[in-house]
């Protein structure tokens, strides 16, 4: 049996990171995400549950200032009763650093 390695804190989103949710047995629900850029500083919001995490027409991006972010908004539900990464950001601050999980 595989596990997941624990953290004991939230990594920061510094460039380069793509996102997974796993199950408890270890087996990937969603994702990975597309890539944030090496250099960060971008939010990326999915436009659809029902799309390939990986794929870049999956995602909107925008700058990384809170007026970027749209957390809590999610996209339109497919019906589909899944968990998937909606969005994520990499900010200057790092209190403004988050990923986004929805369940439709």
């Amino acid at each position: 049996m595989t596990t997941a390695p624990a953290i004991s804190h939230f990594q920061f989103i510094n460039g380069s990171e793509t996102f997974a949710v796993f199950d408890p047995q270890f087996v990937t629900v969603d994702g990975p995400s597309v890539a944030e850029p090496f250099a960060g500083q971008q939010t990326f919001s999915r436009t659809n549950c029902g799309a390939a995490a990986g794929a870049a027409a999956s995602w909107a991006s925008a700058g990384s200032l809170p007026a970027g972010t749209t957390p809590g908004t999610g996209p339109l539900s497919t019906g589909q009763n899944r968990i998937c990464i909606t969005e994520f950001a990499d900010a200057t601050s790092t209190a403004f650093e988050y990923v986004e999980i929805f369940v439709e």
